[in-house]
Formats: structure tokens, C-alpha cells, sequence
């Protein structure tokens, strides 16, 4: 439906539509090669945006707080999820 209304407005989309039609395709495969034509140029659009915010919201250097917390367990917890490793003589610190 989209791919239908761009080729009747967009100049390089008419021009793709005519020698298409002109190399004697179908009307269906004309408008699923419009559709295609369409969503490449749109997904095209969508990664340079998206490159352009990430490069603009990128923090200089993360900063400490910034940065995940690492989750540390005492000996007791790791005695009780680990007995066997611990009695073997593994350290789990």
C-alpha cells in the first residue's frame, strides 16, 4: 500500500516503477519490488540514526557509579553452595 503511494510521488521510485513496468513485470511483482526498495531505504535511514544518537549520548569516560557492582558472597554462603569444593581444598575467595 505504502510502496503504491511512493511510486506515484518520489521521483526515483516513479523511475524504478516505469523500466519495471516497461521490462514487461507483473503489477504484483512491480509492487513487492517497490516494497522492497522502500524498507532497504528505511532500514538504511534507521541505522544512521541510530549511530548518530549513540554517538551523541556516549558519556566520556564512565565514571565509578556508573559502572555495575559486583555481588560478593561471604565464606558462609559459598561453604553452603559449594561444600565438596571447599573440602577439597579449593579456595573460594
Amino acid at each position: 500500500m505504502v510502496a503504491g503511494v511512493v511510486a506515484r510521488f518520489h521521483p526515483d521510485f516513479i523511475a524504478f516503477r516505469e523500466r519495471l513496468t516497461a521490462a514487461g513485470k507483473a503489477k504484483k511483482v512491480v509492487r513487492v519490488a517497490l516494497a522492497h526498495k522502500l524498507l532497504t531505504r528505511l532500514n538504511a535511514k534507521a541505522r544512521e540514526v541510530r549511530l548518530q544518537f549513540t554517538q551523541s549520548t556516549l558519556p566520556a569516560e564512565p565514571s565509578e557509579a556508573s559502572l555495575p557492582r559486583r555481588r560478593t558472597r561471604g565464606k558462609a554462603e559459598n561453604a553452603r553452595r559449594f561444600p565438596r569444593q571447599l573440602a577439597a581444598g579449593f579456595s573460594m575467595s
